[in-house]
């Protein structure tokens, strides 16, 4: 608001955005003031409250206004400069933990499951912290699970080509006649080999979402039985 002309006395309220009096007079503020907002990067901070305009009669009181004006401009100053300076630092502590959340998002979908965010508070931006904690160890678990899974399949896919290769090579070397028994003890190697490629393939099904499951109640008696 703007100051009144020489002679006349307005007082001055700054207040936070819950009202409450940072500086000024002791007066109660009057219902009737002209209010303007301090804003901060486009958001209110406070405001300043203006009482309504009166006439100075005393020169004492017209020189006292006089001060008191100055003085109020700079309280204003000040005021307005504190609550850009609290903002900022504010803002700042705010976007600390959200950029460690950023980095941490870019890291895990790089593929680095080791990656961890340590809380730095109890809201809802430290629970959140939790959560991608908690995604990245189920992520990191899942792959420890494919690797152990893909190395057991390796030897399980080993040992019947192995078998085979050896059946072949004694063939070949007339070691081993070509008989019925040659044969059905190759179908076997063979079978085993499907069906683990079969179960590979029903794996790489599961994972992608492709199977449609169809789930019925069992009695589990006749399993228990046997």
């Amino acid at each position: 608001p703007g100051m009144p002309p020489h002679g006349w006395r307005t007082q001055f309220w700054v207040v936070d955005q819950n009202n409450k009096v940072l500086v000024g007079p002791r007066a109660p503020i009057p219902p009737d003031g002209t209010r303007r907002p301090i804003l901060v990067n486009g958001a209110e901070v406070g405001a300043v409250i203006a009482s309504p305009v009166e006439r100075l009669t005393r020169n004492t009181d017209i020189n006292f206004d006089k001060q008191q004006r100055q003085t109020s401009w700079l309280i204003v100053a000040l005021a307005t400069l504190l609550a850009a300076l609290a903002t900022f630092l504010l803002a700042r502590g705010l976007l600390a933990p959200v950029k460690r959340l950023v980095d941490g998002t870019h890291k895990l979908a790089a593929g680095d499951f080791t990656t961890r965010v340590t809380p730095t508070s109890e809201d809802e931006l430290g629970k959140l912290a939790q959560d991608f904690n908690q995604l990245a160890s189920t992520l990191e678990k899942n792959q420890q699970m494919r690797r152990d899974f893909m190395a057991d399949i390796s030897h399980e896919l080993r040992t019947p080509l192995a078998v085979l290769r050896g059946e072949l090579e004694a063939i070949q070397d007339g070691v081993r006649k070509f008989t019925p028994e040659t044969v059905a003890s190759l179908q076997a190697e063979v079978g085993t080999l499907t069906k683990l490629v079969d179960d590979l393939h029903q794996l790489s099904m599961s994972d992608e979402g492709a199977l449609a499951y169809q789930k019925a109640p069992v009695d589990l008696i006749p399993l228990l039985e046997v």
